[in-house]
């Protein structure tokens, strides 16, 4: 008799917290096809099964836009949708997402919520491969031996100034907060343009434990503080927000950890 292989299973921490001046958490969690909103701890464990990708991601309603809070949930909802009904990671992730933009419009307009608007990060795993993708500045890391690596993209003025060596990375620790570019969020509008998508692939081994986090964490803390904290104990994560509030960081905070066992 031939024992099939056991199947690779993910050890899932997840946290949010609305903002204390907040009405409503803007954030929403996807973790095992459920939308997560609200103010919840999570643990789960993850297993893998032939041919269905696992689907992470957070996504932050943008302030400013009508029913922020919607906004996020339902683009987590039609992400979740989208794989349902294509479960195989295609080689074009950002085929995907430019379609997500197109279904968010639609569904917007049912739910006469246009004009709503949300960013995204996320990973897909698929066999030995992690697909990383973001549209905004909610962001994925990789957590290794102490020290934490961006692994998406932040679509903002203040990366684009990095990248293009118009301002120190070291000196932007001191910058303002910076303005998202505006084709760097999902909008639930059909003159809206999504151009900024971040997409990129890895194999499982070299992104060491994963966090992906909306921008209320990483806005008033710096990354060594956070890979400090590591992945794995709850109360760490709630002293983490603990130390995000005394410097006066409001935002909602999501995060959510992705760690291969």
């Amino acid at each position: 008799m031939i024992l099939s292989p056991l199947k690779p299973i993910f050890h899932c921490l997840a946290l949010s917290q609305p903002g204390p001046t907040k009405k409503r958490n803007e954030d929403a969690l996807l973790l095992e096809g459920k939308v997560h909103q609200g103010s919840f701890r999570l643990e789960h464990k993850v297993r893998m099964i032939d041919g269905e990708p696992l689907v992470f991601a957070v996504a932050d309603g943008v302030a400013g836009s009508p029913y922020a809070h919607i906004g996020s949930s339902l683009l987590l909802q039609l992400l979740d949708e989208s794989f349902r009904k294509s479960p195989t990671a295609p080689a074009n992730l950002r085929n995907r997402l430019l379609e997500l933009q197109e279904t968010y419009v639609e569904r917007g307009r049912k739910m006469k919520c246009r004009g709503t608007a949300a960013t995204l990060a996320g990973i897909v795993i698929s066999g030995e491969q992690v697909q990383i993708f973001n549209v905004g500045d909610s962001r994925v890391y990789g957590i290794a031996n102490g020290t934490m690596r961006q692994l998406s993209r932040d679509h903002t003025e203040l990366a684009d100034m990095i990248e293009s060596g118009a301002i120190e990375s070291i000196a932007a620790k001191d910058a303002p907060s910076s303005y998202l570019q505006p084709s760097s969020f999902f909008m639930a509008d059909g003159m809206h343009s999504l151009g900024r998508v971040y997409t990129h692939t890895m194999t499982i081994d070299r992104t060491g434990a994963i966090l992906i986090c909306s921008d209320g964490l990483i806005d008033v803390l710096d990354d060594d503080e956070i890979a400090g904290v590591g992945v794995g104990k709850m109360a760490s994560w709630l002293s983490l927000i603990g130390q995000a509030r005394k410097r006066k960081g409001n935002d909602d905070i999501t995060m959510m950890s992705v760690v291969r066992r």
